[in-house]
Order: C-alpha cells, then sequence, then structure tokens
C-alpha cells in the first residue's frame, strides 16, 4: 500500500495528531466487486481517510465497524453481502453497487505505540524497502518478514492470516526540466509517485514546484552517480539538450529502473542513440517516443501520456 505517498503522509500527519489508526484491508471477494483481495484502507480516530475499498457501498459501516475496533483493541473481520439475487436490470437498479460478496479485516494500531508493526512497515518504506506484512486472524500479534522479490498478496486460509506486501513508494526520476516537466510533476503527485528532478540549469531548476526532491547537477554525466546511489522505479529523460538527454539515457540504461522514457520525436530518438553507438533497441524498458499515442499536444496531456505509459508499464498492462 504504500507505494502511494499518501499512505506514508497519512500515517507521519496521523502520529503529529496523536491519532490511533485502524487498517483495513480486503481479505477476500467473490463476484463483482470495486477492489479485490489486498486493497488497503486506513482510517484514523478523528474518522481521517485514505485509500478506498469499494465505489462508496460500505465504507460508511466500516466506519463505525473502525471505532469498536479501537475500543475493544482486537481485530475484526467483517463481510459484507452485495450479491443480487439474479442479473436482472432490475436487481442492478435496486442493489448497492457491485454483485458481490466482500470480506474486509479491520485491525487497531495505536498512537502510544508507535502503530507498532505498522509503523514498522512505514519505516521500511521510507528506506525503500520491500517488506511482507502478516496479519492474523485469530488473535496472533502480526510481524514483518523482509523481502527483496515482490509477493503477491495472499490469504492463508489454514492459519487464517493475510499476508500481504509492503511496496516501497514508487520513485521516478526526472531528468531535465523541459516544458512538460511540472506537468508531469502534477500528474505523478495525483498519482502519489515520489518525484526527484535533477538539470544541470539552476534557474530552470528554481522555478519547478511541487517536486519531492530537486538536485542541481553540476553536469549531465553526475546521474550516473545518482542512479548508483539510489533506487528509481521509472526514468522520464527531458532536457530538450541533445547530449544531456544522450548522457542521462547512458546512465538510465546502466540502472536497474523498469521504465525508461525519453521524450522527442522518432528522428531526434534514433539521433540520440546513434551518438550513443549502443545497441538498445532490444531492451524492453526503453519507449521512444515516450508515452501512450494519444495525440498529445500540450504540456498536460503529454504529462498524462506519459505517466498512463508508466502505470500500465508498472501494472504490466502493456
Amino acid at each position: 500500500m504504500f507505494e502511494h505517498k499518501t499512505f506514508i503522509r497519512f500515517v507521519d500527519e496521523s502520529f503529529e495528531k496523536g491519532l490511533d489508526i485502524v487498517c483495513l484491508s480486503i481479505v477476500q471477494t467473490e463476484g463483482s466487486t470495486y477492489q479485490k483481495p489486498g486493497s488497503t484502507m486506513l482510517v484514523n480516530s478523528a474518522k481521517e481517510i485514505v485509500g478506498v475499498l469499494s465505489g462508496g457501498c460500505i465504507e460508511e459501516a466500516l466506519l463505525h465497524c473502525c471505532d469498536e475496533v479501537l475500543q475493544k483493541g482486537v481485530g475484526k473481520l467483517v463481510t459484507h453481502e452485495l450479491r443480487l439475487p439474479d442479473d436482472s436490470l432490475q436487481s442492478w437498479e435496486e442493489g448497492i453497487g457491485c454483485n458481490g460478496l466482500i470480506q474486509v479485516w479491520l485491525e487497531p494500531f495505536y498512537y502510544s505505540k508507535n502503530y507498532s508493526v505498522l509503523g514498522e512497515a512505514v519505516s521500511y518504506a521510507k528506506e525503500g524497502k520491500r517488506v511482507i506484512f502478516h496479519r492474523s486472524l485469530e488473535g496472533k500479534a502480526p510481524f514483518i518478514e523482509t523481502e527483496t522479490v515482490h509477493q503477491p498478496m495472499l490469504y492463508d486460509e489454514v492459519h487464517h492470516t493475510l499476508i500481504q506486501p509492503i511496496e516501497p513508494c514508487f520513485k521516478v526520476l526526472i531528468l531535465g526540466v523541459g516544458s512538460a516537466v511540472q506537468a508531469v510533476i502534477d500528474m505523478a503527485n495525483i498519482l502519489g509517485w515520489q518525484t526527484y528532478v535533477c538539470d544541470t540549469r539552476a534557474d530552470a531548476l528554481d522555478v519547478i514546484v511541487n517536486a519531492d526532491e530537486k538536485r542541481l547537477f553540476a553536469s549531465a554525466t553526475e546521474c550516473e552517480i545518482l542512479l548508483g546511489e539510489e533506487r528509481f522505479d521509472a526514468c522520464v529523460i527531458m532536457s530538450h539538450l541533445f547530449k544531456a538527454d544522450s548522457a542521462y539515457l547512458k546512465s538510465a540504461l546502466h540502472s536497474k529502473a523498469s521504465y525508461i522514457g525519453l521524450l522527442g520525436s522518432k528522428t531526434r530518438s534514433h539521433k540520440i542513440v546513434e551518438f550513443l553507438g549502443e545497441s538498445i533497441t532490444l531492451d524492453e524498458r526503453f519507449h521512444a517516443p515516450i508515452g501512450l499515442g494519444i495525440g498529445a499536444k500540450t504540456p498536460q496531456a503529454i504529462a498524462l501520456a506519459i505517466c498512463a505509459q508508466i502505470e500500465s508499464e508498472k501494472n504490466k498492462r502493456v
């Protein structure tokens, strides 16, 4: 859940306010449901919320359950039966929303205990580390297992345990401060991604706002050092400077980023590849021109095309 930075911010802000938190996760579903197992929502004792479990069908009822869970200090499994009697239009008209069954596990985490393992999970996520969150539906203490390989969420029916991967925040490195960079940052913020923007031009970098981090390079070759020091899930290259973009691309191709995109025309991209003298056409991470082909013209539409392609690659939908 913490790959979306708003979850981390929510926990930090709740702690600053001295509020307790209930973690709600979908355990099992049947039929048609808005979200699937592993989807998580956090609710603090001031009724502030982050995340979503349905299209609004069950949230109000779950809020009442959160009060009970916090008061009793134990978790609770809640089942919401939303299945329709049949698939007729009349049944859909009279139904609540989805045509399915949802089981949700609610578990309290207290400010006085630094949110125990939930707090630990946040710390790991901030460090860019993957962990596995084990929560027993039989009252056993939850615990965290460190893990470097991505694991899918699963429910162990034998031991009645919810085993949920906690991914670190999805981190995007934007190399360059061309015309569409601010729009990409704004779109990435909506998606909950962490943004790190770098360029060699101080004046242009200064006007960029709402990025999580900014770094001024003395030269574009510093990118190689940065990529060796920190983990990035995606690299977006858009300085509009031929030599700088070439240096950025070379560094990105030698990194562990799972997505690499280069802004510019096909002709320009081919010239950069030719300039580098490297065979990169078989690297499935590399996208040039960057973004989905939606006919984008404005900075906002370009940002949409870029972020949609990254999201599609992230979810393995391409």
